[in-house]
């Protein structure tokens, strides 16, 4: 069994690999039509963030790229709904590499390097070429050994697939403050009118959110961990299990004293280990129950996070798709134009121009992104629920439906009577 998922995992992260490969050239390839653009732009009228000038030039690129797609009417809509997916594609980074089956020093767990290498190559290339293969392969097991692990059940983090609570409410605080807040503020005239000194400085800052999320998510666990500690169903571990152990022994000890004769002395001797063992099965069992409750708030933590990410993403879909039709916009013949990068009108601008082609690098970004994340639904589940995700996207977006599908999946990974599976401490 152990095989056969080790051979589908490796199918499935080439297949993606693959697919991140192609996303990449068919990306590269549309950003050259608009590269010379923003080079030639930065170059005329260079723009100063940080004041290092390698930086600066790097930052300026980024920055007129999106200050082109957020220009054009379609490329604001499409901007906003990858936005949305893009904060639940960093939820699902962030929630798996926080698990107990990750170190803290293991590359999945570094969601600020994800994040800020996204911003680089976009999220479409880094999901499906580098983190969902490396996520496929390292994770494979966490599910069987939740369900089948041999540890001992005085150890809560022999429990792959748990989440402290104090982690999933940092990340979904983090997440709208650090990352929400500032994308509000790049795709809207709130505080900065476009194309504004104040609206190039937003979409600079925005950037470096993956940063600033980290940061925050640092500070919050720190903050939170004492604040959501419950006693009630922490592990008997250090004086719990040294107060156990007197009591075996001060049981071992009077036992051990009544004894009298060799016949006596047998039969002491076999009450004295069928105590003993009592009470360690008892200690186990209580542990046991302990750590149902414990996955039982880590899936809670976990699901309410998703919950609330797609809400988030449904009020994007549907907010968008009003707006689009208040101003008269016919979606799916833009759509289509779009996709086919067929330009929509003759005699446009140069800048017009780049500001279409910017768009349908960011309508890529949002398709691979959503393919890749709907095939990961298939190798999880199967095709029923890759179908009823295909169709879901549609119906309320691919941020929504793949937050909604991310709470389907917790509920099967973190259930708590699937630790009634595991076995007992073998040593």
């Amino acid at each position: 069994m152990v095989q056969r998922e080790s051979i589908q995992a490796a199918l499935f992260a080439s297949s993606i690999a693959v697919i991140g490969y192609i996303a990449r050239t068919l990306i590269h390839e549309n950003l050259t039509l608009v590269g010379p653009h923003l080079k030639s732009t930065c170059q005329a009228d260079p723009l100063t963030f940080t004041h290092y000038a390698p930086v600066d030039r790097f930052l300026c690129i980024l920055v007129v790229f999106f200050q082109r797609a957020l220009d054009d009417y379609m490329g604001l809509t499409v901007t906003r709904v990858l936005l949305g997916l893009f904060g639940t594609v960093q939820a699902i980074m962030a929630i798996e590499g926080s698990r107990n089956g990750y170190s803290r020093y293991h590359i999945m767990g570094w969601f600020m390097f994800w994040g800020m290498l996204a911003n680089g190559i976009t999220i479409a290339v880094v999901s499906s070429l580098f983190w969902m293969p490396l996520f496929v392969l390292t994770s494979r097991l966490f599910d069987y050994n939740t369900k089948n692990g041999n540890d001992s059940p005085l150890n809560d983090d022999s429990v792959p697939t748990m989440v402290a609570p104090a982690r999933s409410s940092a990340i979904l605080i983090s997440l709208i403050l650090a990352f929400g807040v500032p994308s509000v503020l790049m795709t809207s005239s709130l505080v900065a009118e476009p194309d504004s000194w104040l609206s190039l400085q937003i979409i600079s800052g925005w950037q470096f959110c993956p940063i600033f999320i980290h940061v925050l998510y640092t500070a919050l666990t720190c903050i939170l961990t004492p604040l959501l500690k419950d006693d009630r169903v922490m592990p008997l571990t250090g004086d719990a299990l040294t107060t156990n152990a007197a009591m075996v022994t001060s049981r071992k000890t009077t036992t051990s004293t009544a004894t009298s004769i060799s016949t006596s002395t047998i039969s002491r001797t076999t009450m004295m280990t069928t105590n003993e063992s009592d009470a360690t099965d008892q200690l186990e069992e209580e542990n046991r129950q302990r750590q149902r409750v414990r996955m039982a708030q880590s899936k809670a933590g976990v699901e309410q996070l998703y919950l609330i990410m797609a809400v988030i993403n449904v009020l994007i879909y549907y907010g968008s798709f009003i707006q689009t039709q208040m101003d008269g916009v016919h979606l799916k013949d833009s759509l289509i134009l779009l996709a086919t990068k067929t330009i929509p009108a003759a005699g446009l601008s140069a800048i017009e121009i780049n500001q279409f082609f910017s768009a349908h690098v960011l309508f890529l970004d949002l398709v691979v992104l959503t393919i890749t994340f709907g095939l990961w639904s298939l190798y999880e589940d199967g095709i029923m629920v890759f179908i009823i995700v295909a169709a879901g996207t549609i119906v309320i977006g691919p941020g929504g439906m793949l937050a909604a599908y991310a709470l389907y999946r917790e509920n099967r990974i973190q259930n708590p009577e699937n630790l009634k599976l595991r076995g007992k401490k073998t040593n």
